[in-house]
């Protein structure tokens, strides 16, 4: 965002993510209304926060790029999830280990959600506030 823009916005996300019993904020509205812009704002002043939060992800879905591949929404999230959680990382590569056919398997996108995003492999998670920005989605 512009210098000076949307900073009522900004604080009320910033506030939501810090105190908030929801799990999902979505931001939504027409072509060019600045969506983008908010979650690249956002995820700086995440960055800035990190002794508050910690930003895991941005993925920002473009048409015709390599980013608006679906596919790779949920292995990206869980990469780097497991680069800021080590708990999270653990339960992961023991999941891979009991079940080597999870690995590049072209599993469906929902089932992927199902699998490796599962709440019992976030033990670890409960204890700090983790960020996800996916900003595009929709294109």
């Amino acid at each position: 965002c512009l210098e000076g823009t949307r900073q009522m916005l900004l604080q009320d996300l910033c506030e939501w993510a810090l105190d908030s019993q929801n799990n999902l904020a979505w931001i939504y509205g027409v072509a060019g209304t600045g969506k983008s812009a908010v979650a690249v704002t956002l995820a700086g002043r995440f960055r800035s926060m990190q002794n508050q939060i910690t930003l895991a992800l941005t993925f920002h879905c473009v048409k015709g790029q390599e980013t608006s591949n679906l596919s790779l929404l949920v292995p990206t999230i869980c990469y780097q999830l497991a680069k800021v959680c080590p708990g999270y990382k653990e339960a992961l590569i023991n999941l891979f280990n009991e079940d080597q056919s999870l690995i590049g398997s072209g599993i469906p996108l929902h089932e992927q959600f199902n699998l490796l995003l599962n709440v019992s492999l976030f033990q670890e998670l409960r204890e700090q506030k983790i960020a996800i920005i996916i900003d595009g989605l929709d294109e």
